[in-house]
């Protein structure tokens, strides 16, 4: 049962222990407190707030927020999307056309607006929340903005892909599509340090 077939969002709380990782995606029928509230003051509440189709924007402002001093401390393998090493893919081109016509007309698009209206706000934050950083670059005088930064991250992120084997399954290290214990990600971090310098603002 598909609560929303548009992308997760997904909502970042900072800790003083650590990140706290809710999903507050919602529908008509949840008596779920955030509907008594407007996308905008449900946000304002979260220091960090990302998109899954935004990730690396996500992670980039994540590691921006704490204070991260490596884009190492960032680097993750995309498992749900990693189909042909143990991974799923979920596609809306995937689904019959008959779903694909119904998610696209006026019943479905009710039933989801208040997670669109979510969405959407999500997206508005983090374009703020960029614009910020952009400023706090600005200020300390340093030479690359967040989208060259992120150009910088994206290279990398297509890197470490190469470092999950197809058979890592079997390895020892990986979990059908749960993800991997990250030691090859630890060990691309230590031989590229240099690369993967990030700025602390």
């Amino acid at each position: 049962l598909f609560r929303s077939l548009e992308p997760v969002l997904e909502v970042r709380r900072l800790h003083d222990q650590g990140v706290l990782i809710d999903d507050l995606g919602w529908s008509l029928n949840d008596t779920n407190v955030f509907l008594l509230k407007s996308p905008t003051d449900v946000l304002a509440e979260f220091q960090v707030v990302g998109q899954t189709d935004r990730m690396a924007e996500t992670a980039l402002l994540m590691a921006f927020s704490l204070k991260l001093s490596t884009l190492g401390d960032v680097l993750h393998l995309c498992t749900k999307c990693l189909a042909q090493k143990g991974g799923t893919t979920h596609s809306v081109q995937a689904l019959p056309e008959e779903v694909r016509r119904y998610i696209r007309g006026p019943e479905y698009k009710h039933i989801v607006k208040r997670d669109q209206e979510l969405y959407d706000a999500a997206g508005s934050k983090m374009d703020k929340q960029i614009n910020m950083v952009n400023d706090e670059l600005k200020h300390i005088g340093h030479h690359e903005t967040f989208g060259q930064i992120l150009g910088r991250y994206d290279f990398h992120l297509k890197q470490v892909v190469g470092l999950c084997e197809a058979d890592a399954a079997d390895a020892g290290c990986y979990y059908k599509d749960n993800g991997c214990g990250y030691e090859c990600l630890d060990i691309y971090s230590t031989n590229h340090s240099m690369e993967l310098t990030l700025p602390v603002i």
